[in-house]
């Protein structure tokens, strides 16, 4: 009768671990619902592959849990049992790779054994004495369980019996007696079904009932952790947030549940993230976006209709070693194509970022301390300093610019506890041996300085090293030197392995020609001269070449990024250019009083932008915090924070 138009997919019990190894979905949900509340992480997932490929019996004793010099002689494994047989010379706790549900039951040599639940895995773990043991392991009722099936088989026998005994009861009666009844019997049916018709319309669907409630109203959201109102550029609105819990240890990942609503119609498609940042804006989370297994994406936001809220989860993994102390959860919003952010707008509608701090998270000392194999150390160099040791680091970059940010990963282990909080010098130096730029930190701090350290603690640590603006070109070295609590100097420690080129840009004080010359005062700190502009009127798939010059009003201590737009007739953002100056080759820390900088941008029109009149807009912002220099009129009063350039017609 009905085609069958796909085969029946080959499944099995290998298939299983498959699935959830490729989806993220534990036993059928994405959250891991009907996991062991003792499962706080989820073992090695490859442990048992190959045996459930291959269709073998599941060895469940972990053998890794067997002391050297231990045999098993025997291992009949079930479903839900096994019986070993095991010669140890030594006493030890067995683990048994199978969850901890109520239930199981295990004996040694005839006597029943406490299991212990593994921590943090929530795996079944039980003592071994030395020598010949013989050890059963099952899975039993409770008698929770027991109890139940009894109620459900006493039940079962009353319905039977109520049946039986209605039928054998059941007699003969005159016909006036029948539709009398049935009479009766129609009357209160029609009652009844009414009367559930209007508690459904009258008190069910109006949400006035614990049976039903409204959790959206349109303007605030009910049954949340912490109920918000972030306007994120009039299109949307972060209503609030679930977080299940307020610590979690370094290396380890959380869940937080966004919730959204549109403000109206959204003009663009929206993606969201969270980060974790610290006081100073660094971030302590990997970058780009994690979803929890079996979690699908939003619908695209212009479908958003008033009313309605989305639920958006993100997984946040903690970078390890990152020090124990309090961080922000950041949340954005940016329009998925050209990546361009909402601004964050208060109760006054002015733009105060493109980011906002929704929470506090504690981050607390993991136990056991990772691996430093496990670390995105890019160079190892295994040096100690005092009671530290230098594991290695990882600079972002190693060609450099006078004024550039060079930001700088240490990694650091606690040999014995740190005498005090230690202060480390990295400093650059030069083909003679002299010290160019010197940058000291405390290791760990402000969360987490060396005289909290334990013995073994690794510990991740993040810097932003500002180079000097009259660093000679050339190649250098970094080394490094510390001072305990008590004073004492220990190392030095270089990083020989890599060198840090230092490349001068040409610097430019005459005034270039320009097309179109503008004079725009940006916080007193740059000076838009002007701009060339070619072609005047591109068309749908050129590139629009505009070239800004600049001229340092003073020197800075950001480095600010030029913004280039061009916005449609709804204000909407089509095509943008976000950089450091000059390709990324001239950040403002390096400008010098009075030079020019020239600074090239290309804004591609995708090949089915509409035609018709654009603006062009530029301006300057702080990437950390994604707020805009403002634009000053001749009395140094702020009147903007961008300055528009004129209008573009995109011809057909």
């Amino acid at each position: 009768l009905y085609p069958q138009d796909c085969g029946r997919p080959e499944t099995g019990i290998a298939a299983i671990p498959c699935f959830e190894r490729q989806t993220g979905i534990i036993g059928g949900t994405s959250a891991g619902e009907y996991l062991p509340r003792y499962v706080q992480e989820m073992p090695d997932q490859d442990a048992l592959w190959s045996m459930y490929e291959a269709g073998d019996p599941i060895v469940r004793l972990d053998p890794a849990s067997l002391p050297d010099g231990a045999v098993v002689e025997v291992a009949e494994y079930g479903l839900t049992s096994a019986r070993l047989l095991i010669r140890s010379p030594e006493p030890f706790r067995a683990i048994y790779r199978a969850f901890y549900f109520p239930g199981w039951r295990v004996a040694v040599n005839g006597q029943n054994r406490p299991i212990v639940v593994t921590a943090p895995h929530g795996l079944i773990s039980f003592d071994v004495p030395a020598g010949e043991a013989a050890v059963q392991v099952w899975f039993g009722t409770t008698p929770l369980r027991l109890g139940s099936a009894l109620l459900s088989v006493t039940t079962l026998l009353l319905v039977l019996w109520l049946g039986w005994h209605g039928r054998r009861e059941a007699g003969f009666a005159p016909a006036s007696e029948l539709a009398a009844a049935r009479w009766w019997q129609w009357l209160l049916l029609i009652a009844l079904a009414g009367g559930l018709l209007w508690i459904k319309i009258a008190l069910i669907d109006t949400g006035g009932t614990r049976v039903r409630q409204e959790r959206f109203d349109g303007q605030t959201l009910h049954q949340v952790d912490m109920p918000l109102g972030v306007n994120f550029g009039d299109e949307l609105t972060l209503l609030g947030y679930n977080l299940p819990r307020q610590s979690v240890p370094a290396g380890q990942s959380l869940s937080i549940e966004l919730f959204w609503a549109a403000r109206g119609h959204p003009s663009a498609d929206y993606a969201f993230s969270v980060r974790l940042v610290d006081e100073q804006g660094l971030e302590w989370s990997p970058k780009g976006t994690r979803r929890p297994g079996g979690f699908h994406e939003l619908p695209n936001t212009p479908s958003w209709q008033p009313g309605e809220y989305a639920r958006d989860v993100h997984l946040l993994d903690v970078l390890p070693g990152t020090p124990p102390g309090r961080y922000a959860l950041r949340v954005t919003a940016f329009e998925r194509e050209t990546m361009t952010g909402l601004d964050v707008l208060n109760d006054q509608g002015i733009a105060i970022g493109q980011s906002a701090n929704v929470a506090t998270l504690t981050v607390a000392r993991p136990d056991p301390f990772p691996d430093p194999k496990d670390l995105d150390i890019a160079y190892r160099l295994d040096a100690p300093l005092g009671e530290l040791t230098l594991l290695g680091l990882s600079p972002g970059r190693v060609q450099i610019a006078p004024g550039d940010p060079l930001h700088l990963t240490t990694f650091w282990r606690a040999e014995r506890p740190p005498r005090g909080i230690y202060t480390v010098n990295a400093e650059l130096i030069d083909s003679l041996g002299r010290p160019a730029a010197v940058m000291s930190f405390l290791p760990g701090a402000p969360q987490h300085a060396t005289n909290r350290w334990q013995t073994g603690e690794v510990i991740r640590d993040q810097q932003t090293w500002v180079m000097p603006r009259d660093l000679p070109p050339g190649e250098y070295t970094i080394r490094f030197q510390a001072r305990d609590g008590e004073g004492e100097l220990h190392g030095p420690v270089w990083l020989r392995e890599r060198k840090i080129e230092v490349l001068v840009p040409e610097r430019q004080t005459d005034v270039p020609e320009m097309a179109h010359e503008i004079g725009a005062n940006f916080g007193g700190r740059a000076m838009l001269l002007g701009y060339d502009l070619l072609p005047a009127s591109p068309r749908p798939g050129q590139t629009l070449y505009l070239t800004l010059y600049w001229r340092a009003e003073q020197e800075m201590d950001r480095s600010y990024k030029v913004f280039a737009h061009l916005l449609d007739s709804t204000g909407r953002v089509r095509v943008q250019h976000d950089a450091a100056p000059a390709n990324w080759t001239r950040p403002t820390t390096g400008w010098l009083a009075g030079e020019i900088i020239t600074d090239p941008h290309s804004l591609i029109l995708e090949s089915d932008t509409p035609p018709g009149e654009y603006l062009l807009q530029v301006g300057l912002y702080d990437p950390e915090t994604n707020i805009r220099l403002p634009l000053l009129n001749a009395t140094g009063q702020a009147i903007d924070n961008r300055v528009v350039l004129g209008s573009i017609s995109v011809e057909p």
